[in-house]
């Protein structure tokens, strides 16, 4: 493969297997290493065989070299170290040397002010974490949500006490919104005191099922969960009818409560909205409202969420032959010019359209009648090639004979007789025909209208001297 290659760019060989002989089904790894990011172009080939067609498959992959993570901290601290949220995100997230080449983290986390927001790319970040922020500028809050419901990025907004709950509400709440839920009044400790004298609400040990938190369900991990104590946290509440269930986890809008606190507030919650997720935690990112960041389950619980909202929910990628492409836009780039050029080198120029939501826009492409790469390219200064692969029907691929049994299975409907080469086709035929045969009678009306024909032209034929 290659990444960012041109349609017509040859691959490159990475990996290659030798089967001397093969009985049935047999499975080959091949193994290869990326040297850099990026899109890919991958295919798998065998020897030419009774089926030409299926000797190839093709796999569009994204490849990421390291995981950008912007931190945007709404109180980054007077200069002392581990004072603002930004020097406890970055220790658990990024704890290697980011100046040395061999000793680079996988999640390179960069903080920022929210006053040098202007001078970022969005695109450039694969997740952005709001730790304490107390307002933003609107054209950010619209590129989040595009970044975020377009782009599949991820979005992570810790608490603390910049963080206004009717602002938040109003920028990033609603149906169309980002945030799952509506921020409502603090969550305050009582005071009281637990049996070993910790003061505070943790977090509750009981459905502990979402992969951010299921590390912890262990009983020999639990304990890492409910050592950190909270003294405040914000309030989040959940309309039931939104939160997520086994048939709608992925849809948009879905809401997810990963964790809780011993009292039952939400604790943790996610929302998938368009491509991305969004995940609210409670609580903050120092150690205003909570010790959380000084223990293990900190480095734990933010590692795996900055993992979980980077996976995004994306859309495919690779499909089968005469199954359509889709591809997400913002809402601003609804009427731009998409041109998409199929394996054979055919291009056709298509239009992004506006998602019946009105909050993105979406460009469909059906006709992927071949099998191969198909390159996606936007017009403008700023034009970005995406790449899709289309495969045949593996099913296709199988050559075994059927047999009777295995015919009937397939088309139940169907009424037929089998003929295994030992019986008589015209017996069988003779078996199964309903009716009679009209063809002597058609005969007969046919000669009738022959010589009716000879009497006519003979009787009025004109007489000559």
């Amino acid at each position: 493969g290659a990444p960012d290659a041109g349609i017509n760019e040859p691959l490159r060989p990475a990996a290659s297997v030798v089967i001397d002989s093969v009985d049935g089904a047999t499975q080959v790894r091949l193994d290869t290493r990326f040297a850099t990011g990026g899109d890919y172009r991958i295919a798998v080939r065998a020897t030419a065989d009774r089926l030409p067609a299926d000797n190839e498959r093709v796999l569009s992959v994204p490849v990421v070299e390291r995981l950008k993570i912007l931190v945007i901290d709404g109180e980054p601290g007077d200069g002392r170290a581990f004072a603002g949220a930004g020097d406890f995100l970055t220790a658990a997230l990024s704890p290697k040397d980011p100046n040395e080449d061999g000793n680079q983290a996988l999640i390179q986390t960069e903080v920022i002010s929210p006053g040098s927001i202007g001078d970022r790319q969005l695109r450039d970040y694969h997740a952005i974490i709001l730790a304490n922020v107390a307002e933003l500028p609107p054209n950010f809050i619209d590129g989040l949500k595009t970044y975020v419901k377009a782009d599949g990025r991820g979005l992570i907004i810790f608490g603390g006490e910049n963080v206004q709950a009717d602002r938040y509400n109003k920028a990033f709440g609603g149906p169309q919104g980002l945030i799952p839920g509506r921020l409502v009044q603090l969550v305050e400790a009582d005071g009281s005191a637990d049996n070993n004298g910790d003061r505070g609400f943790s977090f509750a040990t009981n459905d502990l099922g979402h992969p951010i938190v299921s590390f912890f369900a262990d009983k020999s991990t639990q304990p890492f969960l409910t050592k950190p104590r909270f003294q405040r946290a914000l309030g989040i509440d959940i309309d039931p009818a939104d939160l997520a269930s086994p048939d709608k986890s992925a849809n948009d809008g879905a809401i997810n409560i990963i964790a809780r606190f011993t009292g039952h507030q939400p604790a943790i919650v996610e929302r998938v909205t368009g491509r991305g997720r969004v995940i609210v935690f409670a609580g903050t990112a120092n150690r205003d409202w909570t010790d959380l960041p000084l223990t293990p389950a900190f480095v734990m619980l933010t590692r795996r969420a900055v993992q979980h909202v980077c996976d995004g929910h994306h859309l495919p990628r690779t499909v089968q032959v005469n199954d359509p492409m889709m591809a997400l836009m913002s809402a601003k780039n609804a009427g731009t010019q998409v041109t998409v050029r199929d394996p054979r080198g055919n291009a056709r120029t298509i239009a992004a359209v506006p998602t019946p939501a009105g909050d993105l826009s979406r460009i469909d492409f059906s006709d992927t009648r071949f099998a191969g790469f198909y390159h996606f390219t936007t017009t403008g200064a700023d034009a970005v090639t995406s790449m899709y692969g289309a495969n045949p029907p593996r099913n296709e691929s199988v050559l075994d004979a059927l047999d009777e049994a295995g015919l009937r299975t397939r088309f139940p409907t169907l009424d037929f007789s089998w003929l295994d080469g030992r019986g008589e086709v015209a017996s069988a035929i003779d078996s199964k025909r309903v009716g009679r045969e009209i063809w002597p009678l058609l005969f007969a009306l046919a000669c009738l209208c022959l010589m009716t024909e000879s009497f006519l032209a003979l009787r009025w034929a004109p007489k000559g001297a």
